[in-house]
Order: C-alpha cells, then structure tokens, then sequence
C-alpha cells in the first residue's frame, strides 16, 4: 500500500469530526507502534480509534483483547481519563493530526505525527511537551520531554494557496511539475500526477517552464481537487488490490472501483479483511520474524558496546595502575617459590589490594581504586 499524503489526512479528517464532544473512555498500546484509543460519542455510541505512528490513523469497528498496558499507555491514561474533544484539526498542510482535549482542571494537545518514524506527542496548554512515545532529534527540531513543540512546515499550504504563491511556487522549482506538486506541496505522487492528468499538461515538463495559461490549469485542478466530495472506495487492478482513495481518480478510470461508505471503512476492510488473506499473514508473519531478528542483533551490539567500553576503562585503569599490579605480579611470583596458593592466601587474607585468591582455578583477584 502507498504511503498516504497530507491530502488523505485532510480528507479522513473530515471524518473525524464526528468525535468532537466525545469523551475518552479508554486507551490501550497493544504494540510500540500502535495506539487505540476507545471514546464515548453522545448519541452515536462508542467509537475506537487506532493509530499507528508514522503510517496511519482511521476509525475501526472493533478492538481485539490487549494485554498488560505499557508505561506510555499508564502516562496517557492518568491525564487523559475521561477528557472531551474540543476540536480535531491537520496541523498546517502537514501529516500531522492535533486532538484539543479538556479534562475539568486541564486541557491538552495529542499531537499524532504521520511522517518518518512517526510518534505521538502529549502537550500542555503552553504548547510544551509533558511527554512522547519516542524522543526524536533533527537537525532543526528535537521532541523531548520539556521542550516546546514544533513541527516541519512547508512553505506553501496546499489548502490556502493563493494563485501569486503557484507561480512562485512553480517559477523557483527546478523539478518537473509532478515532483513539485508532490513534493514541495505535499501532495504525494498520487494526487499531483491526478493534478496534471485533471489539467491535461505532461507531467515531466520542467515546473519553472509552464506557461501563464498552464498555471491557471494547474490551479484550477488543485481547487477541484481541494473541494472533492468523499466518495471512497477500494481500487482493483486485475483482482488485486491497488489502492484505497477518498474519491475516485482519473487515473484509475480503467480499473474497478468498490464504493465503500466512508473512508475510514474502506482502511479498516482494507487492514482486518484483505490482509487477513493466508498470503499476507505470511509474508507479516516473516516479516515480523525478520524483524524480531534484527531487534536481538541491536540488543547484542548494545550489550558488546557496553562490554567494549567497560573493558576499556579496566585497560585505562590497567595502564594507569601499571607499576602497582607489575610489583604484585612478581611478588605473588616471588612466594609461589617458597608457598603453595593455599598458603599465601592466608597470608594475604587482610591485603587491602588482593581481594581473593583462588587456588583451585589459580586466579588472584585485585580491587584496585581509581
């Protein structure tokens, strides 16, 4: 499945809306990279969402049986118990989602983000963070307990842009059309080769070389696509599934389109019935496999990096202590001549230095202050 795009989560967001009001009944964290979160909305009933990091969140029927809850799940369930939803919003055109929740002494942010690695970040009303499923670093940005929030903004905003900020969008691009839709808007290859395909313009022509009339084009295919009714369904190429969208596409005239009453649907057929198939469980299970495999590989060369760094300081302090342990040695050596282990380890019983001597392995132990 293709990684979905700011457009998708405009579009779910929609959806969305229908927890405005609810009320927090219970959070769960069945995995590291999954949170559901079950709420209570006045008048439609229960409704659970899941969330997963840095992939996706929707809407599901029903939640499985979880274990033992993680301590980040204890953090979320000890300040969010019971809060309202005051408002579900798309931070700026980004792949971020904010959830404004009111408590009766406090409100928060649960700031989901969908990008990269993902993470879910809870904030204080002063926009500071009071904790985050992972503790991130960039160049220009950190996530980390105490730390003011800030997120990745581009500089055009696809749902406010104005026909000047195109043209300088496009004029200053030395990509070709489809790539600066897709990547210096955001939109994802998805929606901006529909954009050129709405437009009727070759999507390899270089951006900074469109003409005023082509701009216009382009423009007007953003608004129609900015203003698409959701209509969502599941795309089949020759049986199989290629795509789940809000909307029908152009680009996908020639395949089969299954209507699926809300997008949050067709995600949650897509994820607990197609790749359910004995195929996909397969390749999952593998998959999970492989990475159990690699998750050990990381703890072995945490724990030999530990155990490099520890002999490290033992050699340090070795070198250091040189002349001490080398005048020991030889006067351990010296005795040997005339005693037996035995005998000078009884000798040596109240040694500041010589800790122990074991006669049977023949190993003397020295305890040495730094």
């Amino acid at each position: 499945m293709r990684q979905f795009s700011a457009l998708d989560y405009f579009c779910l967001l929609k959806e969305l809306q229908v927890l405005i009001n609810a009320r927090i009944d219970q959070i769960y964290h069945p995995s590291k990279k999954e949170l559901i979160i079950q709420f209570y909305v006045p008048t439609k009933g229960k409704k659970i969402l899941k969330i997963i990091p840095g992939k996706i969140i929707y809407l599901i029927k029903s939640k499985e049986k979880y274990g033992e809850p993680s301590s980040f799940c204890l953090f979320l369930r000890k300040y969010l118990a019971n809060a309202r939803v005051r408002e579900v919003k798309q931070l700026g055109f980004e792949r971020i989602i904010s959830f404004t929740l009111e408590t009766k002494k406090e409100k928060y942010q649960l700031i989901i983000e969908l990008f990269d690695k993902g993470n879910i970040i809870l904030l204080d009303e002063e926009n500071k963070i009071i904790n985050c499923l992972e503790q991130q670093k960039w160049k220009d940005r950190e996530i980390k307990k105490g730390l003011f929030y800030k997120y990745p903004q581009k500089k055009y905003n696809f749902l406010k842009l104005k026909i000047k900020e195109l043209k300088e969008l496009l004029k200053s691009s030395n990509l070709d059309l489809v790539r600066t839709l897709a990547v210096q808007l955001g939109l994802g290859g998805l929606y901006a080769e529909e954009v050129c395909l709405l437009a009727k313009i070759d999507k390899t022509k270089k951006a900074n070389h469109l003409t005023k009339d082509e701009v216009n084009k382009i423009f007007k295919s953003l608004s129609i696509l900015k203003n698409k009714k959701i209509e969502a369904g599941i795309i089949y190429r020759n049986q199989n599934l290629q795509d789940i969208v809000p909307f029908p596409l152009q680009q996908y005239e020639e395949d089969n389109f299954k209507e699926i009453k809300t997008f949050n649907e067709a995600l949650d057929f897509y994820f607990t019935k197609e790749l359910a198939s004995p195929a996909e469980l397969a390749k999952q299970k593998a998959i999970k496999k492989q990475l159990r495999i690699v998750e050990k590989q990381k703890e072995q060369i945490k724990e030999l990096k530990n155990e490099i760094k520890e002999n490290q300081k033992k050699a340090e302090l070795i070198y250091k202590k040189y002349n001490l342990i080398k005048d020991i040695i030889n006067q351990i050596n010296e005795a040997r001549k005339k005693y037996s282990l035995q005998e000078i380890k009884e000798r040596l019983k109240s040694h500041k230095i010589i800790k122990e001597v074991n006669a049977k392995e023949k190993k003397i132990t020295l305890e040495i202050q730094t």
